[in-house]
């Protein structure tokens, strides 16, 4: 991974380029600063001027250029004293962001000596030492103590030397009154605070920035030393500081600019740096400094490794930034990676054995497999309408590399994974281009099929053939288990890919077509069959309509021992009803596996009441339910028919039609037709009673009677499961 850590500060613009390695380290690969003096003029509350804002804006612009080049993974910059203090500094980062597209953030006085202290000491290496970290700034001073990168002590200081020269160097050379009055300026603002570390003890000082290595090479080129020889690391005695101060004091400009070691362009400041250096030395009461040439665009990239140490793993994994940036936005959202893998898999294989359907090109196969990773993200807000939420998540997620329209068109995708189908009257959708709308449909209707061929996000599907037989497709799919609900689930939400390749789809396992799947068998003569998408029900014969309501209540077999990743609600809907798999798998098995107590309304029993007083066979309703979680306590409410009736009319102006068993043509009056039907249930709920132990309540009392009844159980039950519990506990 790669980034770049840009420093705004007052006296210069520096830039690094680092490579991030697997191992967190890191290694710099290209590194500029400019002398842009943006804080002339512009301290203490002052304004920046307008010079120094269109240089700074001229090195900035170069620099993002420069990391671009460098094919950089994210930028990050900071500002410091003269932009946290100017009065119009909000308006010059503004003008940044909008000029160059960096973000610059400005950042306290104590944060910077955090970062700087940070970069000190993994440049000097000095793991088990208490350190005194001094970072000359053009604004301000930080000094920091503390042992490693633990910091005990930190303070910024408007000490800078840019500030000092420009209220005490006023002469040329300076006169031995102004150098007294700053060397008294320096003790009053600082003093009591080195007094501090020096009673409290360190092993060594380490100097940073520009100015103190500046200062450095003096001392070291006063030595004999070779000018430009590296710096880090070297030891200069305080002493040889206090000789390079009388030095330079003594000297003008013109003199200056031509001392060995020095930098040119730090020839103005050099004065009142060397004399600011000088009396933090003799405050600490230190022998020496070491150098360091690391500094805040260092502590920066440390910063920015402890931060994002998953993201720059990730970087590794996966070396282009599109796919980074979309497994970044996966997994803030917290989701199902095996499940989005598996979805994306299955699309992809669908979207390359119709190719010659929707003539799309390896881009768009590419925004479908995106699309597919993404496609549960909203999840994390909530699984109700996580479908839009998914699609909110994905325009706003901060994916890099991608054009605008990319974007929009995976947020689209994977929006229009469940529920409602494109249309034009949606807002975002309405907004494409003609093409761009059947892109969308296109990988939506992929999409839509690849999710229900995992609907139980078991990974069941290991892989898939499409066959054109002329009148309709066979979708051949291979399995490593029991992929019922893959089956069916795919076979209900199909009509969007029929629709794609003009003709029905029929889906086979093992050589089994789902249509004539087992849990479809002759007993109930309602057959299944999809005409473009649309579900139409054929009944065979006068009993029809108990294979109807078996249709509409057929759940598959489901294994409720599968893992769970947590709590979700009910599955796709296209009907009213809510499918009785989907609601136990995903709203009462999680909060169970959470140890929550779940109450439940309209279980499996009322399946084996309603559909076997309605012909269906008892022992196959029994068998189609046989997944479900069998309760520990079951409440049966019961009433006799005729204070029912009476119960449902006084709030009722008319009785349901098919809660009356209307459709079974028992009697033309509701009323009767009820009696008789409902009748019919109480003798099956009857039958349950013993079968299933349900616990009855008289519901012919008071609502406080049953409510009094109804806790006292509960209560005992939850007792007598806390105790099991205890008893089954370890000794």
């Amino acid at each position: 991974m790669r980034i770049a850590a840009i420093d705004i500060g007052t006296n210069s613009i520096h830039m690094i380029v680092v490579q991030i390695r697997p191992d967190f380290s890191f290694e710099v690969i290209d590194r500029e600063k400019e002398m842009v003096r943006l804080g002339a003029g512009g301290l203490d509350g002052r304004a920046l001027t307008p010079e120094a804002m269109h240089a700074a804006l001229q090195v900035l612009s170069k620099f993002r250029r420069l990391a671009e080049s460098h094919r950089v993974d994210d930028v990050i910059a900071v500002a410091t004293s003269a932009v946290r203090e100017a009065e119009n500094g909000g308006e010059f980062l503004k003008t940044v962001t909008s000029q160059t597209g960096i973000r610059p953030r400005v950042i306290s006085g104590t944060e910077e000596a955090r970062l700087i202290h940070s970069a000190a000491v993994y440049g000097v290496s000095v793991p088990r030492d208490v350190a005194v970290v001094i970072d000359i700034g053009g604004g301000s001073v930080e000094v920091t103590r503390g042992a490693g990168a633990a910091i005990e002590l930190g303070r910024s200081f408007k000490l800078g030397v840019i500030r000092l020269t420009e209220r005490f160097v006023k002469a040329d050379p300076l006169e031995p009154r102004d150098e007294r009055k700053l060397a008294r300026h320096i003790h009053s603002e600082i003093g009591k605070y080195l007094q501090q570390i020096n009673r409290a003890g360190f092993d060594r000082v380490i100097g940073t920035s520009g100015t103190i290595l500046s200062l450095g090479a003096v001392a070291a080129a006063a030595e004999g030393r070779t000018p430009g020889a590296p710096l880090r690391n070297r030891r200069v005695p305080a002493k040889q500081i206090r000789r390079v101060r009388q030095e330079l004091v003594s000297l003008d400009l013109d003199k200056r600019l031509r001392v060995p070691g020095l930098e040119p362009r730090r020839a103005d400041l050099a004065v009142g740096g060397a004399i600011l250096l000088d009396e933090l030395l003799r405050g600490l009461g230190a022998d020496e400094i070491t150098l360091c040439d690391l500094s805040l665009r260092e502590g920066l990239v440390l910063d920015y490794i402890a931060r994002h140490r998953k993201e720059i793993a990730q970087a590794d994994r996966y070396p282009d930034v599109r796919r980074r940036s979309v497994y970044e936005l996966a997994e803030r959202c917290n989701y199902w990676p095996q499940h989005a893998q598996q979805v994306a898999r299955l699309s992809i294989a669908l979207f390359d054995q119709t190719r010659a359907i929707h003539g799309l090109t390896d881009r768009e196969r590419e925004w479908l497999e995106f699309a597919a990773i993404l496609h549960d993200v909203g999840v994390h807000i909530s699984y109700e309408s996580h479908h839009k939420h998914s699609c909110y998540l994905i325009r706003n997620g901060d994916l890099r590399g991608f054009e605008p329209e990319e974007i929009e068109t995976i947020a689209l995708v994977a929006r229009y994974h469940r529920q409602a189908t494109p249309k034009r009257r949606h807002e975002g959708f309405s907004a494409l281009p003609r093409r761009a709308r059947r892109v969308v449909r296109t990988l939506a209707a992929i999409l839509r099929l690849a999710e229900n061929l995992d609907r139980s996000h078991a990974q069941t599907i290991t892989g898939l053939e499409l066959h054109d037989r002329g009148g309709d497709d066979l979708l051949q799919v291979r399995t490593s288990g029991d992929a019922e609900l893959e089956l069916w689930a795919a076979t209900r939400h199909a009509g969007p890919f029929e629709r794609l390749a003009g003709k029905p789809l029929r889906i086979e396992v093992s050589g089994n077509v789902y249509a004539e799947h087992p849990h479809a068998t002759p007993r109930v003569p309602g057959q299944a069959v999809r005409r473009r998408g649309d579900r139409r029900l054929r009944q065979d014969d006068a009993a029809g309509t108990a294979g109807e309501v078996a249709e509409r209540r057929r759940a598959p077999r489901l294994r409720h021992r599968m893992e769970l990743v947590r709590p979700r609600e009910g599955g796709d809907q296209d009907r009213q009803e809510e499918d009785f798999a989907d609601r136990l798998l995903y709203k009462i098995v999680p909060p169970l596996k959470a140890g929550m107590i779940v109450l439940a309304d309209r279980y499996a029993y009322t399946a084996f009441a309603r559909d076997a007083t309605r012909g269906v066979d008892r022992q196959w309703v029994r068998e189609l339910y046989s997944f479900a979680v069998r309760p520990d306590l079951t409440l049966y409410f019961r009433v006799p028919i005729d204070v029912s009736v009476d119960r449902l009319m006084a709030r009722r102006v008319k009785l349901k039609f098919y809660e009356a068993g209307m459709d079974l043509g028992w009697s033309a009056n509701p009323v009767e037709s009820f009696r008789l039907f409902q009748g019919k249930v109480l003798d099956e709920y009857d039958q349950l009673v013993q079968e299933f132990g349900l616990e009855v309540v008289d519901a012919k009392g008071s609502i406080t009677e049953q409510q009094r009844y109804v806790r006292t159980l509960v209560t005992q039950h939850v007792k007598m499961s806390r105790v099991e519990m205890v008893d089954d506990e370890p000794v």
